[in-house]
């Protein structure tokens, strides 16, 4: 590995966080896996690698192949469950880095609480104040409990949870306690006392350590013969807290992003239009590294999520009156700033950059004529049940019609429309979009 820097902007740069990670557990003889494509391999139960441990299911049908017990990853991940809240809550992402450690049938949790809690707060390490620091344990691990003291957590910032909060269980198969570490945002002298608030906007989740010890058979929890550690840490959120931002996209990874999309809003009303500039800049980064994974656009599956993305991007840059040119050089600018990590994404730039905006101008004409079908249908008697045909049957997207709406002075009927929607969904929930209509 190269040497571990910092720059002056930055105390501590995402890259310095990754590398810093792999470090120390390399220090300590893990074995360093190298990143792997988002597109599964030989596996039909994911549609992307949503965690760092779905790139080791190899390994467990086969322990043989195991170059290591115990191994250290930086895994990029895709989880669109998320999609709401990018501009909402704004530690969301739906493509993350999951700085990730494993042990099967080696370490546990004598040996990985120490690691962790050495790298967070040791000065060599982050060295971040323990006083912001808080941990969840399920209130039945009594092994997890007793470690965690000895790296002095005080009794006050440890929070007990139930098996629905810290017991990672899937129904058959391997399961388990786990720990959480939460970074408390605010530092006041309230202390939480119930997991339960640690769920706000005060608290981060920037750690989960998962120690699976049992097989769930039935009703039974047998011991495992070979227990196992799978922790799953997420950088941006890392880096978040080390360069004291309130926001993710407000660190040295996203930055340079949002402040060329910004550059190119002509309005440069930044509060108001900061949401859109989160989702564009996510939605364009995912579906760059998934494009250089040897994914691509299609009507189903995992290209089908691909224009979905790219569809709302492209909407959100068009309501700022962003262009197909700016799109393409801020999907350059994402490129150049990951590329430092992920070197597939500069090797095949040129075939990236073609895909995505021959989508992009695509999705650009669809919204041309979706404009031209909302001055069609516009009339200043214009009801709830009009807009529903344009948004159910026209596929036009809901925030094309505000936009067109609140440039027409006309206030959008949400209370009538809802109730439209809601019965719709209650009439044919599983096949509301037409077939050959594009929708998002």
């Amino acid at each position: 590995m190269n040497e571990i820097t910092k720059t002056t902007k930055f105390k501590f740069t995402t890259n310095y966080i990754r590398k810093s990670w792999l470090s120390i557990f390399q220090q300590k003889s893990y074995h360093w896996l190298e990143a792997v494509s988002l597109i599964p391999q030989n596996d039909l139960s994911l549609l992307w690698i949503n965690s760092g441990v779905a790139t080791l299911k190899k390994y467990f049908n086969n322990p043989s192949l195991l170059p290591a017990r115990n191994l250290v990853n930086c895994q990029r991940v895709i989880r669109t469950d998320d999609l709401a809240n990018i501009n909402v809550q704004s530690y969301h992402q739906t493509l993350f880095e999951m700085l990730g450690n494993f042990s099967i049938g080696s370490n546990f949790k004598y040996e990985i609480i120490p690691i962790i809690w050495e790298w967070f707060t040791s000065s060599q390490w982050l060295g971040i104040d323990v006083k912001r620091l808080f941990i969840t344990v399920w209130e039945n691990d009594k092994v997890s409990l007793k470690v965690w003291k000895k790296q002095q957590v005080k009794d006050d910032h440890i929070i007990f949870g139930d098996k629905k909060t810290n017991f990672w269980d899937m129904g058959d198969g391997p399961c388990g306690p786990n720990t959480e570490i939460y970074y408390d945002l605010q530092l006041t002298d309230k202390l939480p006392r119930k997991i339960e608030e640690l769920d706000n906007k005060r608290f981060i989740e920037i750690c989960n350590i998962v120690f699976p010890e049992f097989y769930h058979k039935t009703n039974n929890y047998l011991p495992l013969a070979e227990k196992c550690v799978d922790t799953g840490a997420g950088l941006e959120r890392i880096a978040m807290v080390l360069q004291n931002k309130k926001n993710a996209f407000e660190i040295d990874l996203w930055a340079p992003v949002i402040e060329l999309i910004h550059s190119y809003n002509k309005e440069k009303i930044f509060e108001e239009a900061k949401g859109n500039y989160y989702v564009i800049a996510d939605h364009l980064r995912t579906t760059i590294f998934a494009l250089s994974d040897g994914a691509d656009f299609e009507h189903k599956g995992r290209g089908y999520i691909l224009k979905k993305l790219v569809k709302k991007a492209t909407l959100f840059a068009y309501l700022l009156n962003l262009n197909s040119d700016n799109l393409k050089n801020i999907s350059e600018k994402l490129i150049e700033i990951n590329s430092f990590y992920y070197h597939q994404l500069k090797e095949k730039q040129e075939l990236i950059i073609s895909k995505l905006q021959r989508e992009i101008d695509r999705t650009l004409g669809f919204i041309s004529k979706s404009n031209l079908i909302l001055d069609n249908y516009f009339s200043p008697k214009i009801t709830a049940k009009e807009i529903f045909f344009w948004y159910d049957t026209r596929g036009i997207p809901l925030e094309l019609i505000f936009f067109y709406l609140k440039n027409k002075n006309y206030e959008f009927p949400e209370k009538e429309f809802n109730k439209l929607l809601e019965q719709q969904k209650e009439k044919s929930s599983h096949d509301r979009k037409k077939k050959g209509v594009e929708t998002f």
